[in-house]
């Protein structure tokens, strides 16, 4: 259970001048095993709410909590997947993937092969990220998050970057390795479509500082056919433009 209870949290600017607020009084939850997906204007604090419950940010009120102990620093039971796939240039793809595994003291070869299969990357595992393809890049950092077993999962526009066609496949590769090990996930996108295939409850932030203007759990059942969900398609869309909150539903 991952719980923000009227969390504040403000930068000072670079150049200086007064803080700039990215969260007042926010509020979420996410229950064990279930997929969140954030949806907002870019610069609205999105990605604040994932570093807090990481553990690089710590919030200036407010509670941040995951299964009932407070976020007080980075762990490896909440893993962070960025848009930039973030790998170590000079590891291939096996080393890639089994370094959190070093880290814990925990080396397995049998668990990076068995990730190696699951996510598609047979034939890859002695090339570096520079002979990869910015699919295949992604393919590997969720590898890599995912050989840990964290209990969290927190995924910044991981495939924002990438092709229709390359976004699609890692949206099923993400589907099927997520039901392998069932983390919590906050999934930030800009995509209402990701949103209503991947997630089982939306929230639709403010600009920033970032309130929750509304919350829409999607119809249960994987996999989605997103087409089909039209209504609620132009509904979150017209929310996101900054119209009326959602009938039924949380502001």
């Amino acid at each position: 259970m991952i719980r923000l209870r009227s969390v504040n949290k403000a930068f000072a600017p670079a150049a200086g001048g007064p803080a700039v607020d990215a969260l007042v009084g926010f509020d979420l939850e996410v229950g064990g095993g279930e997929i969140v997906a954030i949806l907002g204007p870019s610069g609205s604090g999105k990605t604040t709410v994932l570093k807090l419950v990481a553990g690089f940010e710590r919030a200036d009120a407010g509670v941040v909590e995951v299964n009932g102990a407070p976020v007080t620093t980075i762990s490896p039971q909440r893993v962070l997947v960025q848009q930039d796939s973030a790998l170590f240039p000079w590891l291939n793809v096996e080393d890639n993937i089994g370094f959190g595994l070093r880290a814990q003291g925990r080396a397995d070869g049998t668990a990076v092969g068995q990730w190696v299969r699951r996510l598609g990357l047979v034939g890859a595992e002695r090339r570096y990220p520079k002979e990869l393809s910015g699919g295949m890049r992604q393919r590997v950092a969720l590898a890599r998050a995912l050989a840990v077993r964290p209990e969290v999962l927190l995924l910044d526009e991981p495939f924002g970057a990438l092709d229709a066609i390359s976004r699609d496949t890692m949206q099923d590769v993400l589907e099927e390795a997520w039901s392998i090990t069932r983390p919590s996930v906050i999934l930030v996108t800009h995509s209402v479509d990701e949103a209503l295939r991947l997630a089982d409850r939306v929230v639709v932030v403010s600009e920033r500082p970032a309130r929750v203007r509304a919350t829409v759990e999607v119809p249960a059942g994987r996999p989605r056919d997103v087409a089909a969900m039209g209504e609620l398609r132009r509904a979150l869309r017209e929310v996101i433009r900054g119209g009326d909150a959602m009938p039924g539903e949380g502001a």
